[in-house]
Parts: C-alpha cells; structure tokens; sequence
C-alpha cells in the first residue's frame, strides 16, 4: 500500500491505496499510467521500454534514445502539469536542486535535463514535465520487497547502508530528501569491474531517483503523516530482514542471524517521530558493518571469559582466541606438531589436545602477535611459517545423533566439503588482512575441484559469487548428514584432497609454497565405534607433497590395528605417521620436577584469569589457593584425627596441581569451582577448597556409576588400596620412630602385563577402563608394546589412576609408587573389581617405586611451592587482548529483549466452557493413554466441546484405549488412530485450526504437532489435566531427602536408582528437526529441563557435547521439585559452562519469553547454534514448541525410555487448564 495523487484529478489526499483503486473523480485505476495497456509507448524522442514505478505525484519510466551512432538507455520522472499547479510545485527548481544534489555523489542519481511533453496515456493525452535522469541497471527496491525471491543478508545491510549514505550525502548540503519509500530507490545490479570492494556485498548499489520532495528542511510530521528520512530506512530495513526471518527453515543459519541482528538495529530507529532521538549517520553504519562483522567475520571479536571455565571445550572454542589461553613455552609442542607429513596426537581425554591441534589452525595463526604487528607483517610472518591449517571436529560433523554402532554415511565427502568450506573461510580472513594477496576468483578454484570428485555439484561453476558457493557447500553436505547418497566422492582421498589443497594454495600468493594441514580432531571411541575409525584413520594416513592429515586421538585408540593407505598392511609409526604423546608430555610436565610442574598449571589458570572479570583482582592462582606440601597432605590423611579434622585435607597450588595426571580440563573445573564459593578472604579456606575436591569427585563417580557399576568398582577398590597402604607405611614410619628411613607409600599407577588367558578380552577389559576416564594410558609410545609394533607382542601397558576419583577415599597425591599384575593375577583384577584393594594388596611382593623423575622429592619434600618463580607470559602471543564494547548499549537491551518477545505467539488463557462458543465443531487430538487422568480429561472436553473430528496417538501399552474409544462411539464421533512411532518419527500433518489434548501424548508429538500449527499460522488451543501423584512418589523422595541429608547430592541420587520412577531405559535420542549442519564448527548452547526422571537430561548430556548448558528447575519446594534441582547441580558438577535458572513449572508466558530472550542472547548476539531438550514438562515441551515457530532453532532433542510402567506412572486427577496459541 501506497500513498497516490490521480493524473488527472489531483487532491490532497494522503491515504494509502493500491495500484488498481480507482479515483472516485474519474474512475480511472491510480496505477494506469504504469499498466500495459494505458502507458506511454512514446515521450518526446524517447522510446519507452517499461514503466518503472509511480510515485505520489508522478511515475518513472525505462526509455530509451537512438542516435546515429548509438542507442542510449535512460529513465524518465513524468509529472502531470495540473497536479504541481494544484500542490504550487516548481518543478524546474525542484530539478535544479536534484542537479546540485547529485554532483558529486555516489548514491544519487544525476539529472540531464528537462522538458514538457503532451503524453498519450492510452485514450487520453495528459501535458506533463519530463525529467531526464540516467539510466541506472537494476529493480526497484519496492519490486525486492514484493518479490518472493530472498535476499542475502550482506545484500540488506548493504541496501540500508548505502541509503545512510544518500541521507549523509544530502545533509552535507544540507538537504533532507523527505520522500525516501522503496519505489524511489533503485538497487543497481554491479558490473564485475564495478564492484566495489570493502562492502558488505560488492555486487550491488542502491540509489536514488527521485527527488521531488527535496527541501532543507524535514517535511515529518506534516499532513501527510510524513516520516522522516532515517525512519523511512529503518521501515525499510525492517521489511527488508523479515523477508528472512519470517521463512526460519528455508533460510541459511548465517543470513538468519544476521537478519536478525540487521532487524534489532532497525527496532533501535523506530520509535515515534516526535520521540527519535538524533542519530549520527556514521554511528548506524557503523552499527551495521559491526552486525556483519560479528557473523561473518567473527576473528574480529575479543576474549572474555564469563566464567572460568567458558572455552574449556577447545574442539568449539573461536580457534583466534587459542593463542591467549594455550601454554606452550616457546613454541615448542607447535613446533612438533607442524613438521610435513601424517601426524597423530594423543593423550588423555582433558589433556589439551584440541587445543594443541588447534594452535596450527589459520584463523589462530592470521592473529597479531603483538599489538605493533601490520597486516603486511603478519602476512609474510604466515608465508615464512609454510603451511596452512584447515581445522574439522569430527564428532561435530560426522555426528552419529546416538547411533555410533552404524557405520558412518559417507565420510569422505563430507570431510571434503567441510575442508572446502574451511579453505573458503581461510580465504576471507587472509583478504581481511591483505586484499591484494588473495586472487578475486579463489572461491571458483575450490569450486572447480569439488565439481571434479564429488558428484552432484557441477552446477556449483556456475555460481557467480563466494557467498552462494559457500551456501551451497553446506547444502551439499546437509544433505550427507539426512543420509543421502547424491553427493558421493568419486576418487581415493589420497588423489582427491591433495588435489583440493592444491587448489587452495593456488589461492594465495602467501600460500603457494604452504603445506595444507587437514586438522581432524577427536577420532575418538566416544563417538565413533571401532570399525569406523580403523578405516577412516588408515583411509587418510597418506603420504603426499602438498597435504597430509593430523588427527587427535586418545593413545587407546591408536593401540587398534591401524592399516596403511590403501588397507594393505599395518601401518607402522615412522613410517606412515608420527606420534605426539601430549598426554604423558603433560603428565611429565606437571610430575617430573614438582616446581615446574606446579608453575606449569599455574600459567594455565593465570591465563585464564586475565581475561575472566571475576577472577580476583592483582591475585595470581597460588595467591588464591595458598599452598601445603604433598608429604604433609599424606601425613594429614594417614594420622589418626577426629572426622572433623579431616575437613581440610586437599588444598592449595601444589594439590592441584599434583591431582593433574594429564587431565587439564578437570584442573580448570576444580579451580572454578573453588572461585565460585564467593569467598572475600584469601587464600580460601582449606575447607572451602576440601569440599570443591569431594563435590568434583563424587560427581563423576556418580557418573561412572550411571554408565556401569563395575567401572565403578574398579575406582573405588584402586583408591581403597592407596589408602591403605599409606595408613600403613605411616604406621611403620611412626613405629620405628623419630629418625625412621621408611617413607610414606602413595601407589598412583599399576603396571600390567597380559600373559596369559583371554588376551584378547583383558586388552578390551583395560581399554574400557581407559575410555572410561578411570586411568590414564601412560608413558609415550615407548611404555607399551603393541599389536601395532609386530607380530605376537607382549601386551604391556603403564596405567595411572586418575587421582580426582580417589579424594573421597582419601588418598595421597604423590606418584611415589605403582602396582604390578600380569598372568593370572591381572585376569582376575580384571574380572573382580569388587575385589580389587585385596587383589592389589595381595599381589605386592615387593615395594616398587614408580620411575618417573623427582617422585621421592615430590612426596617428601617439606618446601612449599614459591610464587616469586613464576614468570607469566599473558599469552602465545605477546599481545593482551581485551574486552570490546558490546555491538548493543546497555540501554538498548530491553528493548531488544522485547523485540524478541514480540515474535512469540499469542497466548491466551481459556477454559473448558469457552471450547464450547466456537461457530463449528472443533479437531481435537488425544492419547490413548494409560494413565488414569487420560481418561478423565477426554470425558471433560466431550462434555463441554462440540468436536467434528478426532485423531488419536496409539500406544504399544493398551491403557485405556478401549474405555476411550467406546466414549467416542456413543458420542457418534469419526476418528483415526496413528501409531506413536509413526506421530513422533515423521509426524502428522494437519492444514486446520486444532485442540490438543495433551494430557495423554508424549513429549515429541506434543512439540511436533504445536509446531506444525503455529507455523502454519492456525491456532491450536490446548487441554491438560493434572494428575494428582507421579512417580517417583513425593513420599518415598522425602524419605530419601530426609536419609541423605548430610551427604553429598550423588549419594542421594545413587540411593533413587531401585526406586519406582514410571519407566525404564536404555535411553533413545530422537532429533525432531532437520538435521542441518550450518553449524558444524559453531558452539552450541543447549536449554534443558530438569525433573524427577533426571535420567533423560543424564543420557543427552553424555551423547553429545556443549559449551554452553542452561538447565531450567522448579522453584517450588516439594520433594519431586527439590529432586529436580538436586539433579541439576549434580549435571552442573560434571559439565562445564553450566547454569541454572529457576522457573516456576505452569509459568508458561514467563518461560517462552525466558527461551525468547536467551534465543536473542546466544544465537543472535553470540553466535551459538541453538538446542532444546524436551527433557521437563509437558507444558515446557509447549513453551519450546512455541520457541520453535518463531526462531530458527538447530535442534529439538526427545529423550525416549525403552518402556513406560502404565501401572506406576502417575495416579489420580487434578483441574484441568486450557489456553490457546497462534500468531499474528
């Protein structure tokens, strides 16, 4: 809608029409001087093409002029004569001021010359002013907005840039354009030698045509309703932003947040006329590139860490902000690792080995290293380094969603397209740094070669910009990852990917001589089963000249039959690939020398500290921990003492740092933990540090207890055994007296050797128990023999205990002394963990000391650590990076919040009563559930509603079905029946208006079926009925509240594990989105809910990894709500960067806006992919359904149990509640 004065009947009319309305003057449609069969085909001399656009007064056209030489293309302003003589316009003094106003700009349109013209407008002839303005390549920025084609993000902020510039452009000149709506602005479709680099898009231009309200003063605010220049662009960037956020599925993740950031800056220049305050034109555009910045080139952002443990997942962390956090004393690991050739790096889970990897990718390199570094500086700095590192996450992109016992869809592929993904975003930042050194059509060299080996993207050579090469890259491998076979590779890796890094170094003047480095990280059992690492590791060792692979791995791992390229024979370290141990180099670091080691962990957590704001201020860790000798931790546990005096037992630098046997990310959890006491006094108590140690290690005892209670057992029995054995070795120290020789036994490792019995099942015995986290597989390549060092090898392996398991148990923190087992006796360790403390004690026939370096010294030495020997080095590199200004002020965050609750769907409370007002008869879906409040629900809307249809979920458990089913038959009313499985898999479609019942549905058909209507524009009202009891039962939880009370929150949670909670597993993941990976390498930030039946939030949690976890807990006070809060704080213990935030259970308003404004904080403003566990209520599965149809969220987990118990699920019935959602 448009505001239009009539050709031939002009007033002062301002009201907004359409095209075909007619003036009720002369019956002529507004829009005829543009329609096909009314326009002019001739004006003046000038032949006319097409009509452009109308305007208020007049309308442009697209003409053109022969002469004889040339033909020459120009448009035309046309204004009837009669309509500026009623409105006393001047038209040749308006002309002579769009003259002025043009001369040397950029976004304006210049004026030739003008002249007077009787038009024929079909029948009529009309005398008018002609302005001859010139010819501008491309469509109004009205035919965009209509159109149903998107644009790309960068091309919106582009449009409303260059719009700023018309507005600064004429208020140099001191001019105010006043008319500046859509039809008036022309979006020119740039030439390749036109292009104008440094712009968000450099294809296209918008200017402006027609200036027939020029004036040197705003005209807002007048009869018209006018609105002022700046507001006019931000209208037009907000209708220009939704045309992407309103279709979340079918845009890409990256346009996506950017529109959306673009559409919060638009809300911020949209007040009311009267109450806009000024805006500097420069500040907006600034504000806008800065929206593009933060998406599109994220290496521009700072570091700051919001708790202790923000980036502890390295495999997720911004790879630019590596250099600050890693340590690496000159360099000299990064050095190991960048050697040309196969490399696999090993080590423990937690030891630093993505970030290591990491360190060598380019976005880590390409960051200054001091603050005086040019970009030409650093460029040559890359160039002289000679290689080039493409980084990919293996768990992220070859996510098996649960299903790692499957082989793995084609990976060849997809680790061809993420690495061409990786290269292209390589590429972007290397021409940040040095436009000149990156070739302009890079982007199409990438592109050639992945038309060349992966089928189905041929037509990929023909897309004309980097942008739409990128985002077809990621729709080829979306594709892979739904299970499809269109885009298979059609050549060996080792042809194909160096073929493909080739091409990359053909990129770059500063690359040619670089060796690519495919970074693959996390080949992991975790995720990936046997047989599929065997062959996508032996696929991927090969040698070449311009490539190779370095993959991270735990050693366990590596210990598989590993083949040689081609699959021929076993592949042999030396001479197929090299090993870098980082886990025993981090275990040697930290225990070889106790000074050094300490220091060591100190310059971890000091690096950390620099950029957390709640560290303490001017402290350093040791300052915040104080410190205590190991030998007197070990004599404090050994000596007889009252259990209070045990209370204070772990604490200071040197312990933490001694319970580190290579796990650096537990070190890192510990000491946030210990910061998060809130203490004001320093150093923390030893208490306060005590309970950190207990908290931690009950938390994942708990949890390997969860995963299976014999590996359990073997942490308890090992811990037991260490702790006897130093009670002893006191007790003999003590009896012998002052001057005694003997010294304290602190076992820490355990020796074995598998000799004989079932090697094979000992071998897999003690890699579970590696995987399992319990041991570290330690000592390098060298402590071990192999089946990959050759035929018929002992299977010797050095094992250390992960001391962290044992504080519970009180155990020494030196690696004074090992255990030895082989033969029989390792057999039966093995096959009795219950029986492990006396199958250890048994077994020591000798006293042996554990041969690392300094061990002595490191259990006895009275000298406590020195903090005056640290020397801190802030980062890899020399600089400090600090925190930049927030893209949003502080003031404009409510207001941003509120724009995000404003894309929310209506809710509307109802009741019973209203379903029965509606004019026809309502579709209603139900379960035919078992529990006893389906039923009652289903009789309480029958006997209030007036239904036409209703569809009914069936499940393998007949509950009530048969009771339902006869209700609906003497009601006379038609139904169908869909099977659960097929509800929650694919789904059901409906095009109408629903009622759902959803009392009796399961979580994923509950979202499935919410989101489907809202997304649809209906509306869907919704009934629930309250039961009156769920299991676990409040009573049997009290009790158990009562019991536990003094004990840690894992021992409560252990003693649920017999009690009666409604269902049984093994757990099943079910994605209920698409599965896209737009955001393979982004971090995610998961929204969980906790509740009773906590073992649904457990079972996701150990599926699948995030950097960010908000778990939402009832605020009330009942046993089942403080069992949901409990185990909330127990997730919180084992995953890092976890919150916790109350919310009360039947608050829905309140919690769709809490996951609105979290949307907003994450995904919008931090670029977090966004995921939801429908791990909670049934109507937080309809708060986040709602979430669903609103934003693009990356994915919806349900957690299904194996079974349900229909006859312990709940009992009895409450009220029940209706409410209603739809949108606008």
């Amino acid at each position: 809608m448009e505001k239009y004065c009539c050709f031939l009947h002009p007033k002062k009319d301002y009201s907004e029409k359409e095209l075909k309305d007619f003036c009720p003057e002369c019956g002529n449609p507004y829009g005829f001087p543009l329609f096909e069969e009314t326009r002019p085909t001739q004006i003046g001399e000038y032949k006319v093409l097409d009509a452009l656009e109308r305007g208020y007064y007049g309308a442009t056209y697209i003409v053109e002029k022969s002469t004889a030489i040339r033909t020459q293309k120009r448009v035309l302003k046309v204004v009837p004569k009669e309509v500026y003589r009623f409105f006393g316009k001047d038209f040749q003094e308006e002309c002579r001021a769009h003259a002025e106003a043009a001369e040397g700009t950029q976004h304006i349109v210049d004026i030739d010359d003008i002249f007077e013209d009787h038009i024929s407008f079909g029948d009529t002839s009309i005398e008018c002013h002609v302005a001859i303005l010139q010819y501008v390549k491309g469509k109004t920025l009205k035919h965009l907005i209509a159109s149903e084609n998107q644009l790309k993000a960068t091309a919106i902020g582009q449009i409303a840039i260059d719009l700023l510039k018309v507005l600064s452009e004429l208020e140099s000149k001191k001019l105010f354009h006043n008319d500046l709506h859509p039809g008036n602005i022309i979006i020119e479709e740039l030439e390749p030698e036109r292009r104008r680099l440094g712009e968000l898009d450099d294809t296209i231009k918008a200017v402006a045509i027609d200036f027939g309200s020029l004036a040197s003063k705003t005209q807002s605010g007048d009869k018209s309703n006018r609105v002022g220049d700046l507001h006019r662009v931000a209208i037009t960037l907000d209708q220009l932003s939704k045309k992407i956020l309103d279709l979340p599925g079918s845009s890409d993740e990256r346009d996506y947040r950017l529109a959306s950031l673009l559409e919060e800056r638009a809300k911020i220049l949209l007040p009311s006329v009267k109450n806009q305050r000024t805006f500097e034109f420069s500040e907006i555009i600034d504000q806008i590139k800065s929206s593009s910045i933060q998406v599109s080139s994220p290496w521009k952002a700072a570091l700051e860490l919001k708790n202790f443990r923000d980036s502890y997942n390295a495999q997720t962390m911004l790879p630019w902000f590596v250099p600050s956090l890693l340590v690496d004393d000159d360099d000299r690991w990064i050095s190991r690792i960048s050697s040309r050739g196969p490399l696999v790096i090993t080590g423990m889970r937690g030891c630093g080995k993505t970030m290591l990897l990491r360190a060598l990718q380019f976005h880590a390199r390409a960051i200054p290293i001091n603050e005086t570094e040019k970009d030409t500086e650093l460029t040559a700095r890359l160039e002289k380094e000679g290689y080039l590192g493409l980084y990919v996450s293996c768990t992220r992109l070859l996510d098996s969603h649960g299903l790692m016992d499957k082989p793995i869809h084609q990976p060849f592929p997809r680790l061809f397209l993420a690495y061409a993904i990786e290269a292209i975003s390589a590429i972007k930042h290397l021409r940040e740094l040095n436009r000149e050194c990156v070739r302009h059509d890079s982007f199409i060299s990438i592109a050639k070669v992945v038309a060349q080996y992966v089928e189905g993207t041929e037509e990929i050579t023909n897309i004309p910009s980097e942008h739409e090469v990128e985002v077809f890259l990621k729709r080829a491998l979306n594709s892979l990852s739904k299970g499809e076979s269109k885009h298979i590779i059609t050549a060996n890796p080792a042809v194909s990917f160096p073929v493909l890094a080739q091409a990359i170094r053909e990129c770059s003047e500063v690359w040619n001589n670089s060796y690519v480095f495919f970074l693959l990280d996390d080949v992991s059992t975790r995720f990936l089963n046997d047989d599929n690492i065997i062959h996508l590791v032996s696929t991927l060792l090969f040698q070449d000249q311009y490539c190779a692979f370095k993959f991270t791995t735990e050693m366990q791992t590596l210990e598989m039959v590993i083949n040689s390229p081609g699959n021929i024979e076993q592949a042999r370290e030396g001479r197929d690939y090299d090993v870098f141990d980082l886990g025993n180099e981090v275990n040697e670091k930290v225990h070889a020398n106790k000074s050094e080691g300490t220091r060591f962990v100190e310059k971890i957590l000091l690096k950390r500290s620099k950029f957390h704001s709640g560290h303490p201020k001017h402290l350093i860790p040791s300052q915040v921990l104080g410190d205590a000798t190991l030998k007197s931790i070990a004599e404090n546990i050994a000596r007889k003492a009252k259990a209070s005096d045990k209370k204070g037992l772990y604490h200071g630098i040197t312990a933490i740092a001694s319970v580190c046997v290579g796990d650096i990310g537990d070190i890192i959890t510990l000491y946030d933990m210990i910061l998060n006491r809130n203490v004001k006094n320093f150093p923390v108590s030893r208490e306060a540090q005590n309970e950190c140690y207990l908290d931690l290690c009950n938390s994942r005892l708990y949890h390997i207890n969860r995963r299976e209670s014999r590996l359990y057992d073997f942490a308890e029995s090992f811990a037991k055994a260490t702790h006897h054995l130093l009670v002893q070795s006191y007790k003999a120290r003590e009896a012998e007296g002052e001057g005694s020789k003997l010294r304290l036994r602190q076992y820490s490792s355990i020796f074995i050797n598998i000799t004989t019995g079932n090697i094979e099942r000992q071998y897999e015995q003690v890699r579970e128990l590696i995987d399992a986290g319990i041991f570290n597989f330690s000592g390098g390549p060298e402590a071990s023999r192999t089946n990959r060092q050759g035929v018929n090898p002992q299977q010797q392996f050095k094992l250390v205990y992960r001391k962290l398991y044992g504080v519970t148990n009180h155990i020494g923190l030196s690696n004074a002394d090992r255990f030895e087992l082989s033969g029989e006796e390792l057999e039966d360790w093995l096959n009795n963990p219950k029986k492990g403390k006396d199958i250890l004690i048994r077994n020591l026939k000798t006293e042996v000391p554990d041969e690392l370096p300094f061990t002595d010294n490191e259990g006895t030495s009275e000298e406590p650590y020195k903090q005056e020997e640290i020397v801190i080095q802030t980062t890899l590199w020399e600089q400090e990076t600090l925190s930049q200004e927030p893209i949003i002020d502080p003031e404009s965050t409510k207001k941003l919040e509120q724009l995000a609750i404003e894309k929310l769907p209506i809710l509307e409370d109802l009741t019973l009563n209203d379903l029965c007002k509606t004019d026809k008869g309502l579709h209603f879906i139900a379960g035919l559930g078992f529990e006893e409040r389906t039923l009652e629900s289903l009789h309480r809307w029958l006997n209030c509603a007036t239904i036409s249809q209703v569809d009914l979920i069936e499940f393998k458990e007949a509950g009530n079905k048969n009771s339902m089913i006869q209700s609906l038959d003497v009601e006379k009313l038609p139904y169908k029946i869909h099977p659960v499985d097929q509800a929650i898999e694919s789904g059901i479609q409906f095009n109408d208006d629903l009622t759902v019942d959803i009392t009796g549905l399961p979580k994923a058909v509950i979202f499935n079926i919410i989101r489907t209507v809202l997304n649809n524009r209906k509306r869907v009202n919704v009934v629930f009925t309250e039961a009156e009891k769920h299991y676990p039962l409040e009573e049997v939880i009290k009790k158990l509240l009562e019991e536990y009370r003094e004990s840690d929150h894992t021992q409560f949670l252990e003693s649920l594990t017999d009690v009666l909670k409604g269902e049984s597993g093994p757990y099943k993941l079910i994605p209920l989105m698409p599965k896209n990976i737009d955001n393979y390498s982004s971090r995610r930030v998961l929204i969980a809910f906790s509740s009773p039946k906590h073992e649904r939030l457990f079972t996701l949690l150990d599926e699948r990894e995030y950097d960010k976890i908000h778990i939402i807990v009832p605020s009330g006070s009942s046993p089942q709500d403080q069992l949901a809060r409990i185990a909330a704080h127990v997730a919180i213990r084992r995953f890092n960067h976890a919150e916790i935030v109350e919310s009360h259970a039947d608050d829905l308003k309140s919690l769709i806006e809490y996951l609105a404004i979290t949307y907003q904080r994450y995904f919008v403003e931090q670029t977090f992919s966004f995921e939801i566990a429908l791990t909670g209520s049934k109507i937080q599965t309809v708060a986040s359904a709602s979430i669903c149809s609103s934003f693009m969220v990356s994915q919806v987990w349900y957690v299904q149990p194996k079974s349900w118990d229909p006859k312990r699920f709940t009992e009895g019935t409450k009220e029940t509640s209706v409410f209603s959602l739809y949108k606008n």
